[in-house]
């Protein structure tokens, strides 16, 4: 029986999400969607003359900071700062800033499953765009928007707002918004279970990707072609786009979508009892995973190579693995995760004595 990719369709809707580079500002919402967020800070706000002025500065160093807790890996306090300095942008009127800012928070919110509140955050943002006449940040935020609402199995409302930010990215010419929306686009085919129309946007986006020289969006468009082709069977393409995606996260030193492929690989790799190739790849994903000391992604590699020896009969080797696997899960607090574990260990203790 084929193995199926692990929650391969959430990964790829999951690295999808995009966010503005640090120099652009703001991002998106259907018309009518929503009010604008501009438009009831004009009409809701009234002057008065005796309240203290807002301070920029400050806002700007929230703004910042607020970036410092996000390259920790601290969403939650990312989001409680970042909501301070909207506060104080709002109160000046900086749409433009206002605008970055929920495009900052969107994200932060999907990162902590707040999936209503990251919907919000990026329709606040198309609103602004859209008040700007700011394309660029618009076709951002609209791909956003129909990530968040594709999470949510909202697929037709999704691929509209796909199809809104590839037609603004052809008509500003931007080779990134258009691979984006063309890749997100793919991922409405695989929702939809047509993959090899999904092949076709990927291959598609992968065009643009180039010309945008973007290599963390090649690795994912790369990841998406090697899912789609997976689920069609096909075997060599399968090889293929998970190894160029591979290669290119490689030489860009992008861990997460190294994970990806290689996960893709040692699926595919296993599947057809190519058991050494498979124990090669895992042994660079947990070298990777130790040495930027990521316990999360160590978890996974030795829940991988438990899944991979007992699928190669060795079960002495799967219990080792399934033991280490137990001892992180209870280092990290995964209680669930452990449970599941000592089932699985279980099970397969049960079989080794047979």
């Amino acid at each position: 029986m084929k193995i199926r990719l692990f929650s391969m369709y959430g990964a790829a809707i999951a690295a999808s999400l995009v966010v503005l580079p640090r120099v652009a500002l703001a991002r998106d919402v259907h018309p009518g969607a929503m009010v604008s967020p501009a438009m009831t800070i004009a009409q809701s706000v009234p002057f008065q003359s005796l309240q203290p002025i807002p301070d920029r500065d400050e806002a700007d160093m929230l703004l910042q900071t607020g970036l410092d807790y996000q390259r920790r890996a601290q969403p939650a306090k990312a989001i409680e700062v970042w909501e301070e300095a909207l506060d104080i942008y709002t109160d000046l009127f900086e749409f433009e800033s206002m605008g970055r800012v929920y495009g900052y928070l969107g994200p932060a919110y999907v990162a902590m499953g707040q999936y209503d509140r990251a919907e919000v955050a990026f329709a606040q943002q198309v609103s602004i765009a859209r008040r700007r006449d700011d394309a660029i940040t618009l076709a951002y935020g609209l791909n956003n928007l129909g990530v968040v609402l594709l999470q949510g199995n909202a697929i037709d409302e999704a691929e509209s707002f796909f199809s809104q930010a590839l037609a603004e990215a052809e008509t500003i010419a931007n080779p990134k918004m258009m691979a984006i929306s063309l890749n997100n686009l793919g991922l409405i085919a695989a929702a939809r279970q047509d993959f090899y129309q999904a092949i076709v946007q990927y291959e598609t986006a992968l065009k643009w990707r180039w010309k945008a020289d973007d290599s963390t969006g090649e690795a994912t468009t790369y990841n998406n072609l090697g899912d789609a082709y997976w689920a069609v069977d096909d075997y060599d393409n399968t090889i293929g786009a998970y190894g160029a995606a591979l290669s290119v996260a490689r030489a860009s030193l992008d861990f997460e979508n190294q994970f990806r492929a290689i996960d893709g690989l040692v699926l595919a790799h296993q599947n057809v009892g190519r058991f050494f190739r498979a124990q090669e790849l895992l042994e660079e994903r947990l070298e990777i995973a130790r040495r930027e000391e990521n316990a999360a992604e160590e978890l996974q590699a030795l829940r991988r190579f438990a899944s991979l020896y007992t699928i190669a009969g060795s079960y002495d080797e799967a219990i080792r693995f399934y033991q280490g696997a137990i001892m992180m899960a209870r280092d990290l607090g995964d209680r669930a995760i452990e449970l599941r574990l000592i089932d699985e260990l279980t099970q397969i203790q049960m079989v080794s004595r047979n």
